[in-house]
């Protein structure tokens, strides 16, 4: 379908969605070919092989060390022929099985096509994943994506693209960083939010019985880490980004701030703060995706738990989540451009802890902000982030009070030359605004508790010096100094 998108001489599509007749049985699937890959070196045609039509295939993935023996068996309305057991259609010694994972499976080398403005390889992977930790049920399957540049360095960067809602993992939907490598996933076939759902989905148990599993949520990390080890990625260099608003920003944000761990920077577009009040929508706006949760997460007012025993919805407040973090906590650099009057407390919340955060929520502003080291996208804020290197986190003085008519937030900042020693700390900012800095992820320069140091403002360039004096730093934070 992608192909026939790609090089008809004309098509009619979606006003919201220009994929919503992309489907099999709508007019852009109608006499597409449908390519069916299978496992390199297997019986069915050997590396990017083919499976035949009227084939199936089942991957099973052994949750324990075992022998097994393995039969194919006919079914007729449900109930299996277990009785006509044969070597016709039956191993006579069993399998050695080993618990395990399955890994990503490479399928092929997607075609270029127009207007995918990167220079890359474009490579299918397909990774089959089971119950419990993956899905609710046996040999599922999921594509995915690899934008690898031609030029490919060392210590590049790795984003994880959240498509948007309607699209899928084909295309490299757009790129932060010119050398970085592009994990592009595809949510479906269930919705899941870029999260999880309950274990009881698509079966015949009823939602009381079982917990909301985070079943993306660990495929996404697991691929992540895969194409961490597989490719020269800097691990220091992992972002996540969804742009917009839906599943995609939302996926984004909820992925970067629950998993600092793994990920520097989060860049969300207009992403959903709390799931539990959106789920609880009854306007014409926000029906579809109210009904959307609820699908897959029950409604919330039955309040049911997570795999840790926690409230899911008190999981994925993310207010709540920013409020509760340490102060020393290194959560990712965040972009957002929310405007609801409701995330107002929560860029509050960033700012007040000195947390790296940047928004554009103007009405008709940018879909999404990408802060990006040298990347080429037309309203990227030049900013080298990463988990090795310190940024000033800044707030202004007055806090969201001071904004007045301004619907940006640190838009105007920029810094460089950052100085990071045991005994000496010195930043280039530029902006216009009377602001408190924080330091976050100091690597080298130390401060101690009640202990002053020198500190002075240089005006640039050529000014005098102000008037240097001392300055007590007010919170003392191993992941960062707030002062």
């Amino acid at each position: 379908m992608d192909d026939y998108i790609a090089t008809a001489d004309g098509i009619m599509t979606g006003h919201w969605n220009p994929f919503d007749v992309a489907r099999q049985d709508a007019d852009f699937g109608r006499d597409c070919v449908i390519d069916r890959l299978v496992i390199p070196g297997s019986a069915a045609g050997g590396r990017g092989g083919v499976l035949p039509s009227g084939a199936g295939l089942y991957v099973h993935t052994s949750g324990r060390a075992s022998k097994a023996y393995y039969a194919v068996v006919t079914c007729l309305d449900g109930v299996q022929n277990t009785r006509d057991i044969s070597e016709a259609n039956s191993l006579a010694q069993p399998v050695a099985e080993q618990a395990g994972e399955g890994e990503p499976v490479f399928q092929r080398e997607l075609p270029k096509m127009p207007f995918f403005n990167y220079k890359q390889r474009r490579l299918q992977y397909v990774r089959w994943v089971g119950c419990p930790e993956y899905a609710n049920v046996p040999s599922q399957y999921y594509n995915w994506s690899v934008g690898v540049p031609d030029q490919l360095g060392e210590g590049v960067p790795l984003e994880l693209n959240l498509h948007r809602d309607g699209h899928s993992y084909w295309r490299t939907h757009y790129r932060i960083e010119r050398d970085s490598t592009v994990l592009c996933p595809h949510d479906f076939p269930i919705n899941s939010w870029w999260c999880g759902y309950h274990e009881a989905l698509g079966t015949l148990k009823s939602f009381a019985q079982g917990v909301i599993q985070p079943y993306t949520e660990r495929r996404l990390l697991a691929f992540v880490d895969w194409a961490a080890k597989t490719w020269p990625v800097g691990r220091n260099r992992i972002l996540v980004t969804g742009c917009r608003g839906g599943a995609s920003g939302s996926g984004a944000l909820h992925l970067g701030l629950r998993h600092p761990e793994v990920f520097n920077l989060a860049i969300s577009g207009h992403g959903v703060l709390d799931y539990a009040s959106a789920s609880r929508r009854t306007d014409r706006g926000g029906l579809s995706m109210a009904m959307s949760m609820q699908a897959i997460w029950g409604k919330p007012d039955w309040d049911i738990k997570t795999d840790q025993g926690k409230s899911f919805w008190e999981a994925h407040d993310m207010l709540r989540l920013v409020k509760a973090a340490p102060v020393e906590a290194d959560l990712p650099f965040l972009t957002l451009t929310s405007a609801w009057e409701s995330a107002h407390p929560f860029y509050e919340a960033m700012l007040s802890a000195h947390r790296g955060v940047i928004a554009d929520f103007a009405w008709g502003g940018a879909r999404y902000v990408a802060v990006s080291a040298g990347g080429t996208y037309p309203n990227a804020i030049h900013l080298d982030v990463r988990k090795d290197k310190s940024y000033p986190a800044i707030a202004y003085v007055t806090g969201m009070k001071g904004l007045g008519n301004n619907r940006s937030l640190n838009t105007e900042f920029r810094w460089r030359d950052v100085v990071d020693k045991a005994d000496r700390y010195e930043v280039t900012l530029s902006g216009g605004s009377e602001v408190v800095v924080g330091l976050r992820r100091v690597q080298s320069f130390r401060v101690e508790p009640g202990r002053s140091y020198a500190w002075e403002n240089k005006l640039l360039p050529g000014a005098a010096v102000r008037k240097p004096r001392e300055v007590k730093p007010n919170t003392l934070a191993a992941g960062g100094q707030s002062g």
